[in-house]
C-alpha cells in the first residue's frame, strides 16, 4: 500500500514539473518505506524451530501437490500466518548448533519474507526450558541474582537487536518457556515469587526496550489447569510483573499419564468448578482448557495464545478429531488470540541433535510423513 501511494506521489509530481514549464530543478522521489509485516488477529502458527536442523540433514518438504517447498513458504501454503521460534543461549555448551541467535535470525528472515508473523520463545537456557527442567545456563552459573537479571536483560537485548537489524519484527515475544514452577533454576523458582517475577520483569522490559510494541507472552503448560494458573500468574500479578498475553500448552495425550507400570488419568483443581476434575479423555483435557482460557482471560485481562499444541502421528483419526475441536474452539472464543502448532514438521521417525544424544525417541506429535508430506490433519485448515 505504501509502495503504491509513494510510487502515484511520484508520478504527480513529475507531471505538475513537466507541465508548469519552469527551469526548477527537479525534487527527488520520496523513498520507499520498507513494507513491515501485518499483525495477525488471530495465529494460525506453527513452532518450526527444527527445520533448519531437518534441512541440515536432508530433509525435504513437499506441498500436497508433491512439489517441494521451504518450510516457511510450505507453512504460508498450508494455512499458517505465524511462525513460533525458540532460541537458546549457548546451545553448543549441549552439543547443538541450532536454535542459536544466528539460527533464529535465519530462520526469522525466512518466515517474515513468506509473510508470515513471527514470535520469539526465550528459554533463557542452553537447551530445552519445561516445567521439570529450566537450567541455568552455563555461561550464567554461579552468577549472584543481581548479575542474573543483567544476563537476562542482556541476553534478550542481544538477540531481538539482531532480529531487528535483520529487518525483522516480531509480533509476539515469549519470556521464558513453560515457566510453571518458575524459570532459571533456583535463582527463579516460583517458590521465591519476588526473584520469578524479577527475572520475568526484567526479560519484558528488554523485549520492548528494542521492541516498545512487541507483545509479550507468559507461558504455562497443562492449559487445563486453572488453579496452577491462578497460582501461577497471581504470583507474578503482585510481585510487579505484567504481561500483554497468557500462553498455554494444550496436548490432548495428557488426560492420562503412566506411572508405576500402569495408566492413571489426570486431576486437578478447578477454579470454574470449585472442585477436583478428573480427565477421562483428550476432548475432555481440551474442555477444561477453554474453561481455563475464560477464567485467565477474565481474571488478568488479556487475551490468551496456545503457545503450544500437539496430537499424535500414530491415532491419526482421534488426533483429526482433537486438533478440529480445539480449532474450533479457539476460533469461537473471544478470549483467544491464536495457537501455535508444536513441530508440525516432525514425522515420528527423525531425531534431533539434542534427542539422540540423551536417547530420547523421535517426537510423535508432528504433523508430517516420512516423505516429507502434510497428513491429513492439515485439512481441518481448508476453508
Amino acid at each position: 500500500m505504501l509502495t503504491t501511494r509513494f510510487s502515484l506521489l511520484g508520478a504527480l509530481f513529475s507531471l505538475f514539473v513537466s507541465c508548469s514549464g519552469g527551469n526548477e530543478t527537479p525534487q527527488p522521489t520520496p523513498p520507499i518505506a520498507p513494507s513491515l509485516p501485518e499483525k495477525v488477529a488471530f495465529a494460525h502458527g506453527a513452532d518450526i524451530s527444527w527445520y533448519t536442523e531437518m534441512a541440515a540433514d536432508g530433509r525435504k518438504f513437499y506441498n500436497t501437490q508433491g512439489q517441494e517447498r521451504e518450510a516457511p513458504a510450505l507453512m504460508r501454503e498450508l494455512g499458517m500466518n505465524a511462525v513460533r521460534l525458540r532460541v537458546w543461549v549457548n546451545p553448543e555448551n549441549k552439543g547443538v548448533n541450532f536454535c542459536n541467535t544466528a539460527d533464529v535470525v535465519r530462520k526469522a528472515k525466512a518466515a517474515q519474507s513468506a509473510g508470515l508473523a513471527v514470535m520469539i520463545d526465550f528459554h533463557y537456557s542452553d537447551w530445552w526450558a519445561d516445567p521439570g527442567r529450566q537450567e541455568i545456563p552455563k555461561a550464567w552459573q554461579g552468577h549472584a541474582f543481581s548479575e542474573l537479571e543483567k544476563d537476562v536483560r542482556r541476553h534478550t537485548t542481544d538477540v531481538l537487536t539482531a532480529v531487528k537489524q535483520a529487518g525483522v519484527t516480531p509480533q509476539w515475544v515469549q519470556v521464558g518457556n513453560e515457566t510453571n514452577n518458575g524459570m532459571l533454576g533456583e535463582m527463579g523458582t516460583a517458590q521465591k515469587p519476588a526473584q520469578y517475577a524479577a527475572l520475568f520483569r526484567t526479560g519484558c522490559e528488554a523485549a520492548k526496550s528494542v521492541f516498545p510494541n512487541v507483545l509479550v507472552v507468559v507461558h504455562l503448560a497443562k492449559g487445563y489447569d486453572s488453579g496452577l494458573f491462578k497460582w501461577n500468574l497471581d504470583l507474578l500479578r503482585n510481585n510487579g510483573a505484567k504481561f500483554d498475553l497468557i500462553g498455554m500448552s494444550i496436548y490432548p495425550t495428557e488426560h492420562r499419564y503412566w506411572e508405576n507400570g500402569a495408566w492413571k488419568q489426570q486431576s486437578f483443581w478447578s477454579e470454574t468448578r470449585r472442585q477436583q476434575v478428573v480427565l477421562h479423555s483428550g476432548s475432555e483435557l481440551i474442555d477444561a482448557a477453554m474453561e481455563n482460557m475464560a477464567f485467565v482471560a477474565q481474571r488478568y485481562g488479556c487475551k490468551v495464545l496456545v503457545s503450544e499444541c500437539g496430537m499424535p502421528l500414530s491415532t491419526p483419526a482421534e488426533s483429526k478429531q482433537w486438533f478440529e475441536q480445539l480449532y474450533r474452539a479457539t476460533k469461537a472464543s473471544s478470549h483467544c488470540a491464536g495457537w501455535f502448532y508444536w513441530e508440525p514438521l516432525a514425522d515420528g521417525r527423525w531425531r534431533p541433535a539434542s534427542y539422540a544424544q540423551w536417547n530420547w525417541g523421535a517426537y510423535d506429535m508432528g504433523a508430517f510423513t516420512p516423505e516429507g508430506r502434510p497428513t491429513p490433519l492439515f485439512d481441518v485448515l481448508k476453508p
